[in-house]
């Protein structure tokens, strides 16, 4: 293979894209009755990273989205639903409830995968058919347990009726895609999203007993990666998400060809990563958009405003139903009240009083007067509610909720500015001073001695009396103590003025100016060097992650080490590399001096990278769908019973 260098990114700034999917639109009718017959199978490549799925009869699968769901609360009335796939616009948001229907890459949810089935069975036009009439091809992991296949046949021929099905390993259908179907011996490495496997194939069949798996895949190497950005930068936590880190895997990362050289090396390229940030003044980014910080501040309080008009007409509409409620059961009892005077039997005046719940006229007309109090206190409460209505509409309409705050001098302001230069410059002078005064050989300390002999000189002589003191007529000589006064040892009453002139100049800037370092470009973003390759560097070294297994080098030798030389010749003549994480840049290379190393003196090995890294599983399986042979049909399911099944060149093996 050619030699890969790094990329040289220079002053490169790279910013992520952040893109969200957009949810799938199920085929209409029409598609699905002029490109599909009643024997078209469909292909289902039921990976742990993405599901793949499409008619057989096409090249490329139809939809492609990731296996996941979530299951989402409906509103008030209204039922749960579970999004799946590209329905999920924003995994972060929901990374709390996404599922899966994998323990690592094998099916054991299959609550979780009849909804994927639900969903891909929608997208392909069949959401209105009573039963899927359409042979079903899944693919499976290498060594699937025969109870999880024994589930899944039963999901498809008990739930979907489905009239056949057909199983087989991922890895060997993108293998039979790539060779064309002449798959004679290969050692397949499946560099998968959960695991990676490591396949022997010998005269075209599937050696299960010689298969190796370790635990490391796509998801560890963005996990990795992840948690080293987030040691690193722990400001940035939240912003160093997984679907970043998975970009940056996609996009940056790479294979060491020879690591450990690698990391003695000194001058490493910087790759500039630049989170989402809110520039302040008017010029941020969030994602690399430009937005406006006072019009997102304009916009909360728009929203507070809305969310207060509402709450105080909610609060007017209950004290309203309140007042009306008050006042039926004031008319009730005024009018119980009146009854006393028109019955003229006691009796009969009691027994009305009892229907209402009252035991005499005493307690009605308490009740009367309580009954009012409330209702003046609702009523003053609702008159305030109004008034204060009435003064937002006011507001809204006068535009007096704008800030009635007088536009401050620019001028004044570059003023201010200048005074808070002349005042630091001056505490930088006698902090200067002070440690000059500190040294005795410095020429400050020794002009400041010089000074105080002449002082004393001069005070000799007015002792004699031999010339007259005029000192302090000329307000200048009083700067002589000032010359020689330390700094630091009392006395500093102009060092405290200029100290709260100070804060008073910050606070005053501050107001008008606000100033924010936090919100500049440099304080997001990640500088990204040997993590590049370090990442990746786990499919080698699963210690690195704190896992007790061995790397792929070593898998592969181990693989080998079951077979005789002239097998292990077979093998090492078409090393076939496939999977997600094989297409990581310099994969080739590094296996290449990695197996040069390991294999004897002067032996030969060819590396075969997939033709189609991506889509080549589905559509060696979509090619392989039309040989009769491969599938498993329900008359024989209902007659043989789940645990039968159908082995073929890309099928597991009973063993």
């Amino acid at each position: 293979p050619t030699t890969w260098r790094m990329t040289d990114y220079s002053s490169d700034l790279y910013w992520f894209s952040d893109s969200h999917v957009t949810p799938d639109l199920p085929q209409d009718q029409y598609y699905y009755s002029s490109h599909c017959s009643a024997n078209t199978p469909i292909i289902v490549d039921n990976g742990s990273w993405k599901c793949r799925a499409g008619w057989g009869s096409l090249d490329q699968p139809q939809f492609v989205f990731r296996s996941l769901m979530a299951r989402m609360r409906g509103k008030r009335g209204e039922n749960d639903f579970t999004l799946v796939g590209n329905d999920i616009g924003n995994i972060e948001s929901l990374r709390s409830s996404i599922k899966n229907q994998f323990d690592r890459n094998v099916v054991t949810n299959f609550s979780n995968q009849e909804q994927i089935f639900d969903h891909l069975f929608t997208l392909l036009g069949l959401s209105n058919e009573s039963s899927v009439h359409h042979p079903v091809l899944v693919s499976e992991p290498p060594c699937n347990p025969p109870y999880c296949r024994n589930i899944m046949s039963e999901l498809l021929f008990e739930c979907y009726q489905v009239p056949s099905v057909s199983y087989g390993i991922d890895a060997l259908y993108n293998l039979y895609h790539t060779l064309g179907g002449r798959v004679s011996d290969a050692l397949v490495i499946n560099c998968g999203y959960q695991t990676t496997h490591v396949c022997p194939v010998l005269d075209g069949l599937f050696q299960p007993d010689q298969c190796k798996r370790i635990n490391v895949g796509g998801w560890h190497i963005s996990s990795y990666l992840q948690r080293l950005l987030q040691l690193r930068y722990q400001a940035l936590q939240s912003l160093i998400s997984l679907t970043r880190a998975e970009e940056l895997v996609h996009t940056h990362c790479f294979v060491a060809e020879r690591y450990i050289e690698m990391l003695s090396k000194k001058d490493w390229p910087k790759l500039t990563v630049q989170l989402p940030y809110v520039a302040i003044g008017g010029g941020g980014a969030v994602g690399g958009a430009s937005i406006d910080l006072a019009k997102q501040e304009e916009k909360v309080l728009q929203r507070r405003e809305r969310a207060r008009q509402h709450l105080l007409r909610l609060s007017q509409t209950k004290r309203e139903e309140k007042i009306a409620s008050l006042e039926g059961q004031l008319e009730k009892l005024i009018h119980l009240q009146q009854l006393a005077a028109v019955m003229s039997d006691p009796e009969e005046y009691r027994l009305a009083l009892e229907e209402s719940g009252f035991n005499s006229l005493e307690s009605v007309l308490k009740e009367i007067s309580q009954i009012e109090e409330v209702l003046e206190i609702e009523r003053s409460r609702l008159l305030a509610t109004q008034q204060k209505m009435q003064e937002a509409a006011t507001q809204a309409v006068t535009g007096g909720g704008e800030s009635n705050e007088p536009k401050v001098d620019s001028q004044w302001l570059q003023v201010l500015q200048t005074r808070k230069k002349e005042i630091l410059e001056q505490k930088r002078v006698r902090n200067q001073q002070k440690q000059e005064y500190s040294k005795r050989r410095s020429a400050a300390s020794q002009d400041r001695m010089r000074i105080i002999s002449q002082l004393a000189e001069d005070n000799s002589g007015k002792k004699s009396g031999s010339q007259p003191d005029t000192f302090g007529m000329n307000d200048d000589d009083w700067n002589i103590y000032r010359a020689i006064h330390k700094p630091g040892t009392g006395g500093g009453s102009d060092s405290e003025k200029e100290e709260a002139e100070l804060a008073e100049i910050n606070k005053v800037l501050q107001h008008h100016e606000p100033v924010n370092p936090a919100g500049t470009s440099s304080h997001y973003q990640l500088q990204l060097g040997v993590e590049l390759c370090r990442a990746s560097e786990v499919l080698f070294q699963p210690s690195m992650i704190g896992l007790d297994q061995c790397g792929l080098i070593d898998v592969i030798e181990a693989v080998l080490s079951g077979y005789t030389p002239d097998v292990q010749n077979r093998l090492m003549n078409c090393v076939f590399v496939c999977g997600g994480s094989s297409q990581l840049k310099g994969m080739e290379e590094r296996l290449s001096i990695e197996l040069t190393a390991a294999r004897p003196f002067q032996s030969t090995f060819t590396i075969l990278p997939a033709a189609d890294k991506l889509h080549g599983s589905w559509r060696g399986a979509a090619l392989y769908s039309s040989d009769e042979s491969v599938w498993f049909t329900r008359s024989r399911y209902m007659e043989e019973g789940i645990e039968y099944r159908i082995e073929h060149l890309a099928s597991n093996r009973c063993t």
